[in-house]
């Protein structure tokens, strides 16, 4: 198929996406479809899936939970979009939830994180440059004194190679290799 081609299939897909409404509420059941250059950037956005559906936003769609007692039933019940005892369950927001306890952290409400805000803060706790490349930012709001006032190091990426551990070994190819594996084993990668 041709990019011009697609262009137009994405389009139809997307209009008629918006049509699909919950015949009990009237309701749309995609608020919006978003497209991959809406959500993604950088050097592999063109990877990503072309079309994301907000089914999440204002509790427009969602399925019975995932819990089950011992002998297969249902332990909570959800009054979801699917009839009977299906076991599709389970569904994502675009909200959750960050809790931190420990020296580190002060008691207050952090608003706007995001998941990639993790990986930084846990850096720069550890002492440890952030690549100054990484998507996110330290945390500072949720930590005390002691270490929100510690300077943030960037470093650039080769600056920030891994440490050796105890008899000097560091990241090598053949663990990459290794964790590629895993993350294909897992399906994060085709």
């Amino acid at each position: 198929m041709e990019p011009h081609e697609a262009q137009g299939l994405i389009n139809f897909i997307v209009r008629e996406l918006e049509k699909v409404v919950d015949p009990r509420t009237g309701r749309r059941v995609f608020p919006h479809v978003y497209r991959r250059e809406e959500v993604y950037s950088g050097d592999y956005a063109a990877q990503a899936a072309d079309l994301l559906l907000s089914y999440w936003e204002d509790g427009a769609f969602h399925v019975r939970p995932s819990y089950k007692s011992p002998d297969g039933h249902f332990m909570a019940t959800d009054a979801g979009v699917l009839p009977g005892e299906s076991d599709w369950s389970g569904d994502h927001r675009m909200n959750g939830i960050l809790i931190a306890h420990g020296a580190p952290f002060k008691k207050t409400l952090v608003e706007g994180a995001t998941l990639c805000d993790l990986a930084p803060t846990v850096l720069h706790l550890m002492g440890l440059p952030v690549p100054a490349d990484m998507d996110g930012r330290v945390l500072t709001e949720m930590l005390n004194e002691d270490y929100a006032e510690r300077e943030i190091v960037f470093a650039d990426a080769e600056d920030t190679a891994m440490p050796g551990d105890a008899d000097g070994r560091t990241y090598d190819e053949e663990d990459a290799k290794v964790m590629e594996e895993r993350l294909r084993g897992l399906g994060y990668m085709g």
